[in-house]
């Protein structure tokens, strides 16, 4: 490396006022100025080594303090963390399952009655059943309808009877008829099981044979059968 070199490089060395400590050569006339410019040159030096030890130090110091503030940050988002953890409201408790719906109770509805019948006579061998599960049982509501728009519907009444939707079929009251006709089933029929009776009347005004569709209703559950009308002669 040249002189000049060392020089331009040395001459970045400044003090803390910023003024630069680097020393400036000059060739020297005789030997004794070359050793006193080599003294000052190591004073100078040396000058420059304790200035940059301090910088250094001071440096140090600065990372320290650095390395500190640090050090407290974290401690303290550790601190917050901890606070917001033991502060937080606790999770909802979950809602616990819906219960499972009730099993679907298997409903059916058995209709008999007469295969004809003349106008102007009746039909009294109509029975509705009602099962669930298999099992005839009791109904609260059965209602019997035709297409038969003139035909009506008598149910006989026995105790704690009580038909809907019709009106009296005798000067009693004992008998109800309509289309439709809606009775509750009796607890004991001719077999001893829950049934519901009803006689079936057709319409005058029929002059030609024709086909009446009966249909029983129990909760929604249907049944249909099949009348053959016949004119009277």
């Amino acid at each position: 490396m040249t002189r000049a070199k060392t020089n331009s490089l040395l001459s970045a060395v400044t003090d803390e006022s910023g003024t630069s400590i680097s020393p400036t050569i000059t060739p020297p006339k005789t030997t004794d100025d070359l050793v006193a410019k080599l003294m000052e040159q190591i004073i100078l030096l040396q000058q420059q080594l304790a200035e940059l030890q301090k910088q250094q130090a001071v440096l140090v110091e600065q990372n320290q303090k650095l390395g500190a503030i640090q050090t407290q940050v974290t401690e303290q988002q550790q601190t917050l963390t901890q606070i917001q953890t033991n502060t937080a409201p606790p999770p909802p408790t979950p809602l616990p399952p819906p219960p499972p719906p009730p099993p679907e109770v298997k409903k059916e509805i058995k209709v008999s009655s007469c295969s004809s019948v003349l106008v102007g006579k009746g039909c009294g061998d109509i029975e509705v059943f009602y099962f669930e599960e298999g099992q005839r049982t009791n109904a609260s509501s059965v209602s019997i309808l035709s297409n038969d728009s003139g035909g009506r519907f008598i149910e006989s009444s026995y105790p704690g009877n009580k038909c809907i939707g019709a009106e009296a079929a005798n000067s009693d009251g004992t008998q109800r008829k309509g289309n439709p006709l809606t009775c509750p089933t009796r607890p004991s029929g001719k077999d001893g099981k829950p049934t519901v009776y009803f006689s079936y009347y057709p319409s005058f005004g029929i002059t030609a044979t024709t086909t009446t569709i009966i249909t029983a209703t129990v909760n929604g559950t249907t049944a249909t059968s099949t009348i053959l009308v016949i004119p009277s002669q």
